[in-house]
This record gives C-alpha cells, structure tokens and sequence, in this order.
C-alpha cells in the first residue's frame, strides 16, 4: 500500500493526481484478475469533448474550427514573419474587452461568397480530418464554414430555416451556465457532451449570454459586425438520466409559442416521432443492408493476409450524404490522403485554398431563424454556386429520404467512433402544455416516488416529435490506452467494455483500443433480427473445439452485445436462453456491450464472478487455496463517473479513475488512478508485487512457527512428556513480537521479486498469481517439510554437540534451551531477510542487525529481571557467569548455524543450475505426468500446475523466477527489457526481442 501510493511513475501531472490505494484487505487481488470490466466514456477516453459532424435534413457536415485555429496558428508561425500591412487590413474589428464574440466561425463567414482568398494564404482541406476511431475515413468536403456561407446567401431557403432550427435547439436545450472569466464567456457545464454542444453554437453564431432558472438568453449574429440578443423563457426541464437516456426542455419563444426540443439517444428517440413507423423502417432497412455490407467486408477481410504489426485492414467506407451529394452536383471527390493514426498540426498536408477564405480575412454572416425570428441582415440572393446545388433538391423536404440518409449519418459518425445524439422537436397549444404542466406539477411536488412520477409525466409529452437531426461528438482516446490493452491481454487478462454508447461507436472504439484485434471474430447479439438462441448457438458452434466438443474459441474472438438484447436474455421466463448465454461468454476473449445501464453494468460483472469459475481463464495450481482458483478468476472494474459504481461495488477489485466527472468513483473505489494507462502498471507491478509478498508473509510465517516449536516437541521425550518447554518464559513470550516479526513484515512490504521493467516487458509473468505459483498446497508443503526437517537437525545436533557427547560447563536447561533458542533467531532472520528475500534494501539489512542485536541485548535484560533463587530456569548469570563463557556453547552456535547456511546454499545452488539447464522444470513435469496425472485421473487437468497445463514449456510465463533473477544481472538483457517496458512493442515483438536478447546468456549458462 505505502509502496503503491508513493510510485512516481503512476502520478499524472497535468491533472497533480497520483495513485491512491484505498483499502488495505485485498492488496493481493491486484495479482490474481482476469477480467477487467472498463467504461468508456472518461476510462478509455479522455472525456474532453468536441463536436465534430452535424446531420441536418438529410446532409453531413463537418465542423473543424479547433482543428482550423490549431493550423492556422501553426501556419502564422510559418508565414507571419513575410506578410506585409495589407494582410490584416481585411481583418474585422476585434470584440472589446468584455464583449465576447459569438463565435469565432459565424464572423469568419463572408457575405458573399465570390471574395477572393488572399494571396499566399494555405489552409488544409476539410478533408484531411482524421477521427480518432477511424484514422483511415476520409470525410466530407463540405463543414460548417459551407454550411454558414448557404445560410448567408439563402437565409429564407427551406434547408437554410432547419439548419438554423437546428443549431438554436443546440443552444436552448442544455443545462450550462455561462460565466465571464479574462473578459471572455465560459461554460459550467454537468456533461462534457453538453458543453460541446454549447460551444459549437458558439462558434456558428448563438452565444448563451445568460441563463437562470427561468430565462435563456442567446446573442446571434448579424451581417453588420452586430449582435442581438433574444430571451426564451424556460418553461420547463426534463432532466437527463441513465434511464431515460434523453433530455428535453420546454422554452416560450419571443413570439409566445411553446418549443419543446428533446434530445437524447437514437434508440430512445425514434419510438416517439410523430412518424415512428416510417421512421423504425427506414432505420431497419438501413440496418439490413449496413449489415450485409459489413458481412460482405468481413469475408473479404478473411481472405488477405494478416499482418501482426500492422493495424486493423481498411474496410471499405461509406461516403457521408454531403460528400455523396457534392459528387452529384458535379464537385470532384478529393483523393484521400494516406493513412495517419492521428492528427498532427505540425505535420499537415496543406492545399491551395479554392476560394475558401482563412479565418482572419473574413467577416460576419447574418441568419435567418425560423418562423419568430427573421433575418437580422439579409443579403442580396447570388446564383448559387455547383457544390450547394443539392441543398435545392426536392428531397430535402421528404420525410422518408431525410429519415434513411439521417440514420446512414448516425451509423457513419458512429463507425467513426464519435458519440451520436439525436435532436427532435414540436410546438405545443397552449391548452395541451397546461394539461400537461398540470401534471407534472403534481409529480414535481409529490412526496413518494418522485423521480418515477417525473419520468412517466415526461414520457407523456415526449411524444409525436419531428426529427431536427443529429450530432456527432469526438471524445479521443487517453494516450497509452492501447499498449495497456495490449498488456494486459498479453497478461491472460481478458478485457471487456461496458458502455452507455451506440453499437458502432462502442465497437469502433474497441478497434482503436485494440480491445478487437486485426484478425478478431466478431459476433453481435441483436434481439431485434429475432431467434436470439439461433445466434447464441451459432457462436457456440463456432467456438467450441471439434475434438474435445469444449467451448475454447480457436481465435480472438469478440461478441457484441446491447443493453435492450440482455434486457430480453434476464427475462424470468428466459432460462435455457439466459444459461447458453453465461456459459458462452467466459469462453470468448472479449465482450462488447453497448447501451448499457448502470444496473446490467453491475449484473454482468456478479453473473461473471459466479460463472466464469467453470471456464477459467487461469490455470491454477495443484489444490491451490487462492479465491481465483476456488470461485473463478477474480474480476476487476474500472470506471469514473457515478453511474460506474454499482459495477465497481460488484467486482472483487474496484478502480475509479479521478476524471471530468469528478471523484466520486475514486473515492469509492478500493484503487484509483488518473489515467487508464496506469492499470498495467497497477496490476502487472504491483499486482505481482502484493501477491508475492502476501505469499510469502503467509508461507514465512507458518514455516518459522514448524522450525521453532518442533524442538521443544522432541525435547518431551526427555522430560517424560510432563509438557515442560525447552525456552525460557519471558523469552517465548516475546518471541513474535521482538525476535521474528520485523522478518517477515520486512519482505512482506518492500520485497520485489523482479524488477518493474521485467514485468512490464513480458507481461506473460502476470500469471504466476493467477495460476496460484506463489501460494498453494505443494508449495505449503514443501516450506512445512522443510521447516520440520531444519527442527528436527538443530534439536538433535544442539542436543548432541552441547551436552550429549561432550562435557560441558553447564548442562542444565536453560543453558541448552538458550542454545536452540539463538541458532533459531539467528536462522529464521538470516533465511527469511537475506537468503529468501531478492530486495535486499538499506532497510532490510538494518532490521536484521536490529534484530540479531536486540537478541543479545535481550540476555543481559534477562539477566536483570530475575532474582536470585529457586527458577526451572538458571537465568540470572547463567549467561554471563556460566554458559556464556563455554567455547563449546559458542563453537555448537557457530557449527550448528554454519550447517543451515551451507546446506541451503548447496540447494540453491543446484536448483538453479537446473532451473537455467532445463532439467528442473522437466523433473516435475515427469512427475506431474507419470505420478500425479496416473493417480488422479485425467480429468484433474488442474494438477499439472508447474506446466501450464498444456502450455508450451518454452513460453515465457512458465520460465522460473530463478531464471529471470539471473538473466535481469546480464547488463545486454536488462537494457532491452528497460526498453521495451517504456515502448509497449506488440507481442511478437517482445517475444523476439526476450529470445534474442537471452539466447546467449541461456546457452552459456
């Protein structure tokens, strides 16, 4: 815990946030997992929210503002230094202290849209934008840089009246709070994704100025450098919720109507437009051919070659409707660039600009808002040019062609790996909203059940909505998190996602974590295709190995699954359903659910903590006493916001993240941490670590009680078994206390049995925990054997060399109890603190003088405390005045202690001769096979602990710790291990690098 808690190298210094172990019961799970349960939002990604694509009436747009400003900065940098006086002349006036913009992208947009860019100026093409998810979708040419310049010149056009619908329903239905900070207006926000939302209508011209618990107030843009403020006043507001997965708000608009906006997720969303038959059809066509188009990409992606360094193969991307529509008007499609995992700034490819202006030579736009609001500025109508031709398109007004191009943009967004929202609307009578308001006013105010009474009222008016359209929101993912994911694979951890989040964007987000490898098979789970046993039992055919007829998947193998499918699998009357289940999923190597609540997070993880113990993704050792071996391997939750705490609370290990939804899950849970890449370092480092110390504080203690005691149980035969005790009093009463306590707490918190480069070089070794190779029943037998073999060599040689065959100066029994007592002292420190521990620290070696010392002085303490007279034990000068001055006590002390090291020398010499030649893991291999395995049977695969059983001996996990000791002193393999535990190399990688690195030194040996 003390060792955990002060490790640099999991402290993050942007947020000032170390590690921090809050309990101090289960620091030995840590080294025992084998399934980790992660959130998503704020776990794997960094919950820093930005809002990159829009769906309106049919059409995709880009938004890049934060990418442009972070170009255009760079590019200043590049030219600013040649630029002459005339190119800030075409700059507008900059907004005064305290007068904040209202959005740097709306006064970018220039009245007319034939203004010519400026000479020299470059700008990167929109096109150029990689997501996160999906690094290798090229995406549409036209943003919102197009969108305001249309808006501009047609404002009274029917699309012009929806997009601005749209974009004021982003700045209306949300809960920040704007505030002033430095002379510019900032946002409180409860939900990154509102605060994105809300910043987005910033930078296209509606800025919350002001909002309270009963008015809004908006600040839009003219085409004259002007703003305007407009006041809506809030009616009423529907509350977000992981239950109803939408929100909504009622507002009067200037003009006295009532707008009801609801945004929320698409599965929550489409059962209650007005058109919600057409629109669950359209959805579902959509689907089917997504669906076959994705099955005809998987077995194509089957027949070509893999390759194990490279990333995921190229699939074959659908064209988002705006770029689909462009190419129809006669725009050419712009090659896409090569792939790049990610977006550098300094690293662009920029292009010409063709008659798009940069950021600082433009001007204004005025909008025109729908039916209360008409156009602030005006402008003149230009003829439109080519690349907004389909705008003009009939289809734009039609229901079911807006609905199938719509829900194609959400499944595009989200196999970008961007978080969807749908956003729907109506306006409500005054007499309908009074009824209604009536009502919720009575769940508002009601004493029992509120939330409930809320919720129900609310679903009341959140009914025959028009869809306004939709948003994607990129939240990238946190630096290192797949080289964790990696890691921990490689550690025979199994890592699944659980997330509140679309199908696609949950599975692209697995892609880019690696959680689904290049060459994984995956598998969804859809009660909406029906015959849900069907698809559980083809997986399970798939899975199950020909020859043994056992559920082991041949590959990685990944299955899919959504909230609303495991709702339908826990139904009561689901039995045989819910059982295929449950013994499927242990068996495959990752689980994807998506659209999960908080509640069936938490079900997943105790049904896994039941279950998993029949398909354990551990070998355990032989009779091994562990919890992972005797229920199942141990689980491990990690998550960051309050919705992640009944998953947390449910597994054995519970990690919170201390993120942007505050420190509630850190507080409760048993570890937390600042960033997902510390987990490898948690589990691999101090996993390890605690299950070796726990191991060996529980081994050292029972083996010092068998060696110390089994003296005095001989010595009964000399005293005709009357129960006298060999040691004097006092003395065995401090025993634990003063004499053998600090060796084995000592080992028990700083020992280290491999370095942390080691581990986290070959992550394999993660699982001597969880097959039980540091604590288990032949391992506990072999210390017991070996404590009582110790006992019984010190009792019959201090019995024969002190009194027995030679003459002695005092041969009574404190003399000879005195004598055993010290070589136990003397080797149960020297054992436990020098020979057993591989850590060997200033610390350790002080708490051995201190305590070999403290012996010592405890003889002339002794001596002081008895009086003179009648004691079973001659204590006072017997010491000083007697034994103490024999040379035979002293040489039997000396011989008797000398032998001990000798022979434990002798031993650990010739194990690790053999360990490094080979022969001693192929000794109990024969043992295992032709003793063990013949007397148990075959079905105890569990006793072929020592091989892995059925694992390659050669594997690096089932190498000896002896083996890693030696080869962590060769300077060659120490500097590759110290490298590749800073640069997460791929498997095969590490692997081939070990071997290299170690084929000299084991051939030497």
């Amino acid at each position: 815990m003390m060792m955990l808690n002060a490790d640099i190298e999991m402290y993050d210094e942007t947020s000032d946030t170390p590690a921090r172990c809050n309990t101090n019961t289960i620091l030995e799970n840590l080294g025992q997992v084998g399934y980790i349960f992660s959130d998503k939002t704020g776990t794997l990604t960094e919950n820093i929210m930005k809002f990159r694509k829009m769906s309106i009436a049919g059409t995709s747009w880009l938004h890049e503002t934060d990418i442009a400003e972070e170009v255009d900065t760079h590019e200043e940098g590049k030219f600013g230094e040649g630029r002459g006086e005339d190119d800030s002349s075409v700059l507008g006036p900059a907004p005064e202290q305290g007068d904040a913009a209202p959005g740097r992208l709306a006064q970018a947009v220039i009245g007319s849209p034939t203004t010519p860019t400026a000479a020299g100026v470059v700008r990167r093409s929109s096109s150029h934008w990689r997501s996160t998810g999906r690094p290798d979708h090229a995406q549409p040419d036209l943003n919102t840089r197009d969108l305001l310049e249309y808006i501009n010149m047609c404002p009274s056009s029917a699309f012009s009246r929806k997009a601005v619908q749209y974009i004021l329903a982003m700045s209306l239905c949300h809960t920040c709070l704007p505030e002033v900070k430095d002379g510019e207006i900032g946002f409180q926000a409860a939900s990154p994704d509102e605060l994105a939302l809300v910043q987005a209508a910033q930078e296209l011209g509606f800025l919350v100025v002001q909002r309270s618990s009963q008015t809004v107030t908006l600040r839009i843009s003219n085409g004259r450098g002007q703003h305007e403020e407009r006041v809506y006043d809030i009616l009423d507001v529907i509350e977000f919720s992981s239950k109803r997965k939408r929100m909504s708000i009622t507002v009067r608009c200037p003009d006295g109507r009532i707008w009801l906006i609801t945004k929320g997720a698409d599965s929550v969303i489409l059962p209650r437009l007005r058109m919600a038959h057409l629109a669950m059809q359209k959805a579902t066509e959509v689907r089917k051919s997504l669906d076959l188009e994705h099955e005809l990409q998987r077995k194509s992606e089957a027949r070509e070659p893999r390759n194990s360094f490279g990333g995921r193969p190229s699939l074959t991307i659908r064209r988002s409707i705006g770029r689909h529509s462009s190419a129809v008007a006669g725009t050419n499609k712009r090659s896409a660039p090569s792939r790049s995992k990610s977006f550098e700034a300094g690293k662009l490819r920029v292009s010409v600009s063709e008659g798009r202006p940069r950021p600082q030579a433009l001007r204004t736009v005025s909008f025109d808002v729908p039916q209360e609001m008409t156009a602030l500025s005006p402008t003149s109508s230009h003829l439109v040019p080519d690349k907004f031709g389909f705008l003009e398109d009939p289809s734009i007004s039609d229901d079911a062609e807006i609905f199938a191009r719509c829900f194609k943009h959400i499944d595009e967004f989200a196999n970008e790996g961007l978080r969807t929202l749908l956003f729907a609307h109506k306006f409500l009578g005054e007499q309908d909203y009074n009824a209604w308001k009536k009502l919720y006013h009575d769940a508002e105010t009601s004493l029992t059940d509120r939330q409930e009474r809320i919720e129900a009222v609310g679903d009341i008016i959140e009914q025959s909505l028009d869809l306004i359209g939709a948003s994607a929101i990129e939240d990238k993912l946190q630096k290192g998190v797949p080289e964790t994911i990696d890691r921990l694979r490689r550690a025979n951890i199994k890592v699944w996602m659980l997330t509140g989040d679309k199908r696609e964007t949950a599975i692209n987000i697995a892609h880019s974590a690696r959680i689904c490898r290049p060459g994984s098979d995956l598998y969804v789970l859809d009660v909406t295709k029906g015959d849900l046993e069907g698809q559980i039992m083809g997986i399970i055919e798939d899975v199950q190995t020909p020859e043994t007829g056992s559920l082991h998947a041949p590959s990685h193998t990944v299955v899919v699954i959504d909230g609303h499918t495991l709702a339908a699998i826990e139904e009561p009357d689901a039995l045989n359903l819910r059982h295929l289940f449950y013994n499927l999923i242990p068996s495959v190597d990752s689980v994807i659910c998506c659209r999960a609540s908080p509640a069936q997070k938490a079900l997943l993880v105790r049904t896994i903590r039941k279950t998993a113990s029949k398909h354990s993704v551990t070998k355990p050792g032989l009779f091994s006493c562990s919890p992972a071996s005797s229920g199942g391997p141990l689980t491990l939750a990690i998550g960051d916001g309050g919705n992640d705490l009944a998953m947390l609370s449910a597994a054995h290990v519970g990690v919170g993240i201390s993120g942007r939804e505050g420190l509630q899950a850190a507080r409760v849970a048993d570890y937390s941490i600042a960033q997902f890449r510390f987990l490898s370092r948690l589990l691999l480092v101090h996993g390890r670590w605690n299950y070796v110390r726990t191991a060996r504080f529980i081994l050292a203690t029972f083996w010092k009680e068998m060696f110390f005691y089994l003296p005095t149980a001989l010595y009964q035969r000399y005293n005709g078994y009357t129960g006298t005790s060999l040691y004097e009093s006092w003395s065995l009463t401090v025993l634990n206390t003063l004499f053998t306590s600090l060796c084995v707490v000592v080992p028990g918190i700083w020992e280290q049995d491999l370095k942390a480069e080691t581990l986290l070089a070959v992550p394999e070794l993660y699982v001597f925990g969880q097959r039980d190779r540091g604590l288990n029943i032949p391992k506990y037998i072999a210390w017991m054997f070996g404590g009582a073999a110790e006992g019984v060599l010190v009792w019959f040689l201090c019995w024969a060399l002190y009194g027995g065959l030679t003459p002695v100066r005092d041969n009574g029994l404190f003399a000879l109890g005195n004598l055993v007592f010290s070589v136990a002292i003397m080797w149960i420190n020297w054992k436990l603190m020098i020979l057993d521990t591989h850590y060997k620290t200033g610390n350790v070696l002080l708490c051995f003088g201190i305590t070999v010392s403290g012996w010592w002085a405890w003889q002339a303490f002794l001596a002081g405390i008895y009086s003179p007279g009648v004691w079973p034990y001659a204590v006072r000068g017997g010491f000083f005045g007697g034994f103490g001055q024999d040379p035979v006590w002293w040489l039997t002390l000396v011989a008797v202690f000398g032998l001990l090291v000798c022979i434990e020398l002798a031993y650990r010499s010739i194990k690790r001769s053999l360990v490094v030649s080979g022969l001693w893991k192929w000794g109990w291999k024969w043992l295992s096979w032709s003793t063990w395995r013949k007397a148990f049977g075959p079905s105890s695969s569990g006793l072929t602990w020592w091989s892995g059983d059925g694992t390659k001996t050669s594997s690096l996990e089932d190498w000896d710790v002896e083996l890693w000791q030696t080869m962590e002193q060769d300077p060659a393999i120490k500097e590759t291990l110290r490298k590749m535990s800073r640069l997460g190399h791929e498997e095969e990688v590490v692997v081939d690098n070990v071997d290299d690195a170690t084929e000299e030194k084991t051939a030497s040996a």
